[in-house]
This record gives C-alpha cells, sequence and structure tokens, in this order.
C-alpha cells in the first residue's frame, strides 16, 4: 500500500514539476493543484518560494 501511494505522489510530483528542476514553484502548483496552491506558503517550510520533495509528501522517510 505504501510503495502505491509513494508512486502515486512521485508521479503528482513529475507531472506538476513543468521545468524539470526537482521543485515545485506557485506557478507550477498552480496549474495542477488547487489544494497545493490554497496551502503552498504553509507547504513551504523553507519559505523559498518553492517546494522540495519534502515539503511536498510532507516528510523526509521517502527518498524520490
Amino acid at each position: 500500500m505504501a510503495r502505491m501511494a509513494w508512486r502515486r505522489s512521485v508521479a503528482q510530483f513529475d507531472g506538476t514539476d513543468a521545468d524539470k528542476d526537482g521543485r515545485l514553484a506557485r506557478e507550477e502548483v498552480a496549474r495542477q493543484s488547487r489544494y497545493l496552491t490554497d496551502n503552498f506558503d504553509r507547504l513551504d517550510t523553507s519559505k523559498d518560494g518553492y517546494l522540495s520533495w519534502e515539503e511536498f509528501i510532507g516528510h523526509d522517510r521517502w527518498p524520490k
């Protein structure tokens, strides 16, 4: 079950990462996910203006 969730998360992250730089800009998530758009500032814990893989999934236990 966890492996399926990981695969789904990887597919969503990679599909959202339009410029393939390994992080999600606000503009990229705005085209894909209302939830991520509405919660971008809360999820961006590093406050660098991007969502990393860890910020996207909410933990660091699943390496990408």
